[in-house]
């Protein structure tokens, strides 16, 4: 988590393509630790350091500039933040149960697109 953490803060100018393709790309890297966080049944445990990380990520940089987020009241930022998260998560899942085929690139563009609809 910390090693993500630390490549996130490196990125300049860091956009919603350039933080997924980040946290695909260290995923990608560490497939053998997923793998063996799904067989012992502990890959849920990531989603609740996702929450947490969102918000640092949002706190370092402009949340509007890398979420776009654009909603009249706070409270709705903060539920859209927790729902990124959680989609981040689960497309990690999916794309690690069906062979992590695709690429980082593939995923990030999958990401943003899906995020900005």
């Amino acid at each position: 988590y910390w090693k993500f953490s630390k490549q996130i803060e490196n990125l300049k100018n860091p956009t919603l393509y350039t933080i997924a393709l980040a946290y695909f790309t260290f995923w990608n890297r560490h497939l053998d630790f997923i793998r063996l966080l799904q067989k012992q049944n502990l890959f849920s445990l990531l989603l609740d350091k996702y929450e947490g990380w969102i918000w640092d990520i949002s706190r370092m940089y402009n949340e509007d500039q890398i979420f776009h987020l654009h909603f009249s009241e706070g409270k709705k930022n903060t539920y859209f933040l927790v729902y990124q998260s959680a989609g981040l998560w689960n497309m990690l899942k999916h794309w690690v149960n069906h062979g992590a085929v695709e690429s980082p690139e593939y995923l990030a563009d999958l990401f943003v697109e899906i995020t900005t609809k």
